[in-house]
């Protein structure tokens, strides 16, 4: 046999023989070339990940060093090994690189890990979050929130987040006797805030006798009580305060929403009345009187606050395009509650009967409305909110986030079902945007047992 031939032979059998001995998938076929497997990883804070990866070199073959390296460091601990350990929100490419003895580069393979959630806070025991116990100012980045006892003890905790849920500062507690029903916070200064609260000593919750308010200027470090905003008249008694908001424009300005009982016909006549102070709380006048509507909900439009509105419940709503003085009454689908206001006045509300679930809009204070979206489920939307006119968020019952950049054409859902593995434990309760850039949606959700940040890369899911 030919020295040639044997040459041939040989170079043969040592290709087979690397081939062989490393079981090569996915195209590996050069010495020292490497792949890297899952190309994208979705995963969630405190999760740790193990990539896999085929390296083409012989059995005996020790030459070769592998180095793992990341372009983000904020996102993800790395070592030797390519063990991951999931430290942040955010996207980081992970970088397999080969080298031979003499430190030259052979080849690099890259994986995407996208880290898109984040647990913030649990509350353990017969504890639970409503959605009137929670606001967010995305502004300042605060989160000031209120827990509620589902069982004796009674009792109030309150806590306040200026780092968006990163860190939190207990606020103490609210006398436990009294039942905190909603709260807010200022938009134009973040130190001031306003619950209402029912007496367990004097009402019960289901008669919603008994509410007042405590006012705060100091980020909840100290509670003043506001005067009563009721001024009885003949025929009619104080049936509760069901709702109270700082107006939009002035951090000393508030609105509360009160339900009267009218004496000659309770139960079947009943009103609403709403009363402003320009003094937090300190005295009050009337701004209007609903009359025999069930009213109860107040919000006041951000880009105008001479626009007002006050939810007839699952009748319709009032719309005031002079700050209150003058009030129109719009009948709205039946089921539709109001969601959410954009930045330039756009309504949304939600419909959830008979197996659909609709999310639908109005551009014109609540006369027409149009369907943004309609899923077929059984689990209907609980929460909306928006940043923009482009960007919706919307927050189901099964825990599942809808988002849609495009006005609501096309949608995206993220969620423990759509093969992310993170799970949030209770149920879904409110969701509101913080941020919203080219690259992604930044949230915080909360559930009855849980608050959560989550992170949508837009080139992921749009």
């Amino acid at each position: 046999m030919s020295k040639r031939i044997l040459a041939v032979l040989l170079i043969c059998s040592t290709v087979l023989l690397l081939h062989s001995c490393t079981g090569i998938i996915g195209g590996v076929d050069t010495y020292g070339s490497i792949v890297v497997s899952p190309k994208v990883v979705r995963t969630s804070v405190g999760q740790e990940v193990n990539l896999k990866y085929d390296l083409l070199k012989s059995p005996s073959d020790a030459s070769l060093k592998l180095v793992w390296t990341t372009d983000n460091e904020d996102v993800i601990n790395l070592d030797s090994e390519g063990k991951m350990e999931v430290i942040g929100l955010g996207k980081a490419t992970v970088i397999a690189s080969v080298y031979d003895e003499k430190k030259n580069h052979l080849d690099s393979d890259t994986a995407v890990v996208y880290s898109e959630a984040k647990k913030l806070f649990t509350l353990e025991g017969s504890f639970e979050f409503h959605q009137d116990l929670i606001d967010v100012d995305p502004e300042s980045e605060g989160i000031f929130m209120a827990t509620r006892a589902l069982r004796s003890p009674y009792e109030n905790s309150m806590y306040w987040s200026d780092d968006l849920g990163e860190s939190w500062d207990a606020k103490g507690t609210i006398d436990s006797d009294l039942i905190i029903r909603n709260l807010d916070i200022s938009g134009m200064n973040s130190d001031h805030l306003v619950v209402n609260y029912l007496d367990r000593n004097i009402g019960d919750e289901s008669s919603l006798q008994a509410m007042g308010l405590l006012v705060s200027t100091n980020n909840g470090a100290s509670w003043i009580e506001a005067s009563d905003p009721f001024d009885e008249t003949e025929g009619e008694s104080f049936d509760g305060i069901w709702g109270v908001s700082y107006s939009t424009n002035d951090e000393n300005t508030l609105f509360a929403h009160v339900r009267l009982r009218i004496a000659a016909n309770w139960p079947n006549d009943e009103a609403f009345r709403l009363y402003k102070s320009t003094n937090l709380g300190a005295s009050w006048t009337q701004v209007h009187t609903f009359s025999n509507y069930s009213n109860n909900y107040f919000t006041q439009s951000y880009s105008n606050p001479q626009v007002m509105y006050s939810r007839a419940s699952y009748n319709g709503g009032f719309v005031s395009l002079d700050g209150g003085v003058n009030w129109k009454f719009n009948d709205w689908p039946d089921g539709l509650r109001f969601a959410a206001i954009s930045a330039s006045g756009v309504l949304y509300g939600i419909l959830n009967s008979d197996g659909e679930n609709v999310l639908m809009s109005s551009s014109d204070h609540g006369e027409t409305w149009q369907i943004v979206l309609q899923q077929n489920s059984s689990s209907g939307i609980a929460a909306l909110d928006t940043y923009s006119e482009d960007v919706f968020i919307a927050f189901d019952w099964s825990n599942r986030i809808w988002a849609s950049t495009d006005r609501g054409d096309n949608w995206a859902v993220i969620g423990p079902e759509s093969g992310n593995p993170w799970k949030m434990d209770g149920s879904a309760v409110s969701i509101h945007i913080v941020a919203d850039n080219e690259t992604y949606i930044e949230v915080v959700c909360m559930t009855t047992k849980e608050i959560w940040k989550l992170r949508v890369d837009k080139e992921l899911y749009f």
